[in-house]
């Protein structure tokens, strides 16, 4: 279980998870992040039984845009242990990448925070 600060903003919970900083375009690196996590969790968490291999395909390349991308990103997610695979990845999630995928799902949501980029400035 990740441990959080009290006050601490949904955002900088999950940047603090993933060792991100505030800086650029965060919101779309979490989107990213939350679309990969998503993904993840609909097709080895809680398999549809509607599953396909075509319907997987077809959603693999609209949420990563192509194969390669997304075999990163299964390789990212499990060098941060946010999944565990068996023979081959992707594999499922595990509890820390299901409680990153909450706050990136309330972020996206706008439950708690507004969604906007943090911005900082180097001047």
């Amino acid at each position: 279980m990740i441990e959080f600060e009290e006050n601490e903003s949904l955002q900088m919970r999950a940047f603090n998870i993933l060792g991100f900083c505030p800086c650029g375009r965060p919101s779309d690196a979490l989107e990213y992040i939350r679309g990969g996590l998503q993904f993840i969790y609909e097709n080895f968490n809680e398999r549809d039984p509607a599953w396909s291999y075509e319907r997987y395909k077809q959603n693999l390349l609209s949420t990563f845009g192509s194969e390669g991308a997304a075999m990163f990103f299964f390789y990212w997610a499990d060098k941060e242990g946010l999944t565990d695979h068996g023979g081959q990845v992707p594999g499922w999630l595990e509890i820390s990448g299901e409680q990153l995928l909450d706050i990136l799902n309330q972020i996206e949501k706008g439950e708690i925070d507004n969604g906007n980029d943090t911005q900082t400035s180097n001047d």
